[in-house]
């Protein structure tokens, strides 16, 4: 593809419905008729997303010709704000065809590719005079960078497949020698055969071939290299997901990618469906560092939601890495380490982990953990810990989240990110899920019996447990036992599992929702949420992502983001928790923005039930 094709390539429905959106949004907090993204061409611009707003006369696809008298046509050239308060009443504006279609006052702002050419602008309008507040000019300007921001990844998406090829060619020839020398040393009739040599679907060299390169060319040399094992630690989910044919177009789709953003001095080899093996050879002293590099954008570049056969996944990467000469001389046991580290990795949640002796002891631990939950429950190793949910406006505790805590002789008191996911490979984590759920709603017929007010709990449910279907009706039998009202219940869920199974999860939820108990999404505001399912989703609660609150008054700065979804959830009638609050100062400006619930160590730790109802329940629950 010609790399400069991106500017005349349609966007994606998935970009336009986020942009649309955006623009209902803003329209509704200006309390204006039109919001519009255009887009310009060589000969005129046109309507490329108009809100959905009563009074709005632009229509997608209406577009007018470049000829000197339009706003936007200003805005792009100048690559600035452009605001016209009233169009009748200015004499360098009172032609403009907008004018025609009743639209008098105009705000608007530049939008541009990544490579700084003028894709087109975003602009809002009204039929009456207006001069925009600070506010609202501040939302659009926040509003044009997440434009920009998909017009970015747009891109890159676009110029992929011509950076692929060049690197594919790269990579070609860096195999066809690690080919050749294999030739060399292979006998006379396996020279015919070269496919014995390499995967069938990645069509990279094999672990053994790889081995032999090492062993023959560069062991000798004294190199500077180091050994990263890729593995795909979702690989068995994708595979029961997409079926056998379509999951190996997972490991195809990694393959590809590493042709694009590894350097030239790397081999590769195929381990298994699930595995990649990387020896990347450096001639300098900077060896270690240029790795920690390497390791840090595979883990950036792949973790993250990709289309395999039309089907949205989650790609999830972890990396392990091994040191030539200091974790070993040999080629099969730097493999074996690197892959240790990667499995470690995964189960600490890193991005990438060097290999170090202590790992193999950990990896044991891994096991040991595994054995040892399967005799958690019964043996009341299990317990559950509740973390105040406290009204904005009274200050009072209105309900708790609900968190797992395991406390094993063997490892001491661990915390769910220790456990889960190891319960969640070994599939112990439906058995947990529904001890969690049970205790839960037990202890909620207890608080609710002792406390005599309105009271909720919000549980969170595994992906696993959401995929069960027999999950409503232990839920009604629950709800029936314990005599709780299902209102008094919230489901908690992380958004990312949308992206695995989309229309089962839906489902599932409505479902839910249709026994009354209320559904809150998790950890909005992350690099993977998305504003399409606000609608979607039949949630009556959002919670804030941590990283945002904590992020409030801190070089980042996340307060213009924080307002803006805040807003949104508002304008959707969706309540909105704030999670991570630590500071006065980020309660206050939760509630200045319009928030309903604080969760956070400043208004409480997770504890027991007994504390929790000493401390919150049994008294007064106003936190002073």
């Amino acid at each position: 593809m010609d790399v400069k094709g991106y500017k005349k390539t349609d966007i994606p429905p998935k970009i336009l419905n986020d942009w649309q959106e955006l623009l209902n949004h803003i329209a509704l907090e200006a309390g204006i008729p039109a919001a519009l993204i255009m887009r310009v061409s060589d000969e005129n611009i046109s309507v490329c997303v108009s809100s959905n707003t009563e009074g709005n006369p632009y229509k997608v696809g209406d577009s007018e010709s470049l000829k000197g008298e339009l706003y936007c046509e200003t805005v792009i050239a100048n690559q600035q704000e452009l605001l016209v308060p009233n169009a009748l009443k200015d004499v360098d504006w009172d032609t403009n065809p907008d004018i025609a279609l009743g639209m008098i006052s105009y705000c608007g702002l530049p939008v541009n590719w990544p490579t700084g050419e003028a894709f087109g602008t975003i602009c809002i309008l009204d039929n009456k005079e207006n001069h925009y507040s600070d506010k609202q000019r501040n939302l659009l300007s926040l509003f044009r960078k997440m434009v920009e921001s998909n017009l970015d990844v747009f891109y890159q998406n676009q110029t992929l497949e011509s950076k692929i090829l060049q690197r594919t060619t790269q990579l070609e020839y860096v195999n066809k020698k690690l080919a050749q020398t294999i030739d060399q040393y292979a006998a006379e009739k396996e020279i015919s055969n070269l496919q014995k040599y390499r995967d069938s679907f990645t069509w990279l060299p094999n672990l053994s071939q790889l081995e032999k390169f090492f062993n023959d060319h560069l062991k000798q040399s004294e190199p500077k290299l180091s050994v990263i094992s890729l593995r795909i630690n979702n690989y068995a989910q994708l595979r029961e997901e997409l079926g056998l044919i379509d999951s190996q177009k997972v490991t195809i789709y990694v393959s590809k990618q590493l042709t694009f953003i590894l350097p030239s001095t790397v081999y590769l080899a195929s381990v298994s469906d699930e595995e990649i093996c990387i020896l990347f050879l450096c001639d300098n002293q900077e060896y270690v560092e240029e790795t920690i590099e390497i390791a840090e954008k595979l883990s950036k570049k792949l973790n993250k939601e990709v289309s395999i056969q039309d089907k949205k996944v989650v790609l999830s990467v972890s990396l392990g890495v091994s040191i030539y000469p200091q974790d070993s001389e040999d080629f099969m046991p730097l493999v074996r380490k690197a892959n240790s580290a990667s499995i470690h990795c995964h189960i600490d949640n890193k991005g990438y982990q060097f290999f170090n002796r202590r790992m193999t002891s950990d990896l044991s631990q891994k096991h040991q953990i595994e054995i040892q939950l399967s005799s958690a429950l019964r043996n009341n190793e299990l317990s559950l810990y509740y973390q105040p949910l406290v009204d904005v406006e009274s200050n009072r505790v209105m309900g708790a989240e609900v968190l797992l805590r395991w406390y094993s002789p063997m490892f001491s008191l661990l915390l769910p990110e220790s456990f889960l996911s190891v319960a969640e490979d070994s599939k112990q984590i439906i058995e947990i899920g529904y001890y969690s759920l049970r205790e839960s709603v037990q202890q909620l017929s207890k608080w609710q019996a002792l406390y005599g007010k309105e009271f909720y709990l919000s549980i969170n449910l595994s992906p696993v447990q959401l995929l069960d279907e027999s999950l409503l009706s232990k839920i009604k039998y629950l709800l029936e036992l314990y005599e709780v009202n299902a209102s008094s219940i919230e489901v908690e869920f992380q958004e990312s599992i949308l992206y695995q199974n989309e229309e089962r999860f839906l489902q599932t939820l409505s479902n839910i929702q249709g026994l009354g108990i209320n559904i809150s999404l998790d950890n909005f505001g992350s690099e993977s949420s998305s504003l399409k399912y606000l609608h979607a989703l039949p949630i009556s609660t959002l919670k804030i992502e941590r990283q945002l609150i904590s992020s409030l008054f801190s070089p980042q700065n996340t307060q213009k983001i924080t307002s803006a979804i805040i807003s949104m959830a508002n304008n959707l009638e969706i309540n909105v928790v704030a999670k991570g609050i630590e500071t006065k100062e980020q309660a206050d400006f939760v509630k200045k923005c319009g928030g309903n619930i604080y969760q956070g160590f400043y208004f409480g730790k997770p504890v027991n039930s007994n504390d929790f109802y000493a401390n919150y329940l049994s008294a007064n629950d106003k936190l002073e």
